[in-house]
């Protein structure tokens, strides 16, 4: 993001029983799936069929289980030496509003 450390923001993630998206700015630029099927292919439509093999992703919860927000400005991976150069130093959080789907 070429002005990261020039203007705010809009960051958003939505959770349901299918998948986690991510947002910037209202343009969902990330999905992770909640289910995958054998091969790794993502099962969107929670639809899962006697004797079809699934995986259900390791870092998603389980439905019902609450999520805690977490902000901050960790950086890690292999890639963080290439990328860190023109990254802020600093975050500043002008807002945050969680609400829940019924």
């Amino acid at each position: 993001m070429p002005d990261a450390d020039e203007a705010f923001h809009v960051y958003a993630v939505e959770y349901d029983a299918a998948s986690v998206r991510y947002y910037l700015d209202d343009v969902e630029v990330a999905r992770l799936p909640k289910f995958t099927d054998g091969v790794g292919n993502a099962i969107e439509d929670c639809t899962l069929r006697a004797g079809q093999t699934y995986t259900i992703h390791p870092e998603l919860p389980a439905s019902g289980v609450p999520l805690n927000v977490i902000i901050n400005l960790a950086v890690r991976g292999s890639h963080v030496d290439k990328r860190i150069k023109g990254l802020p130093l600093v975050m500043e959080v002008d807002w945050v509003r969680v609400w829940g789907i019924e």
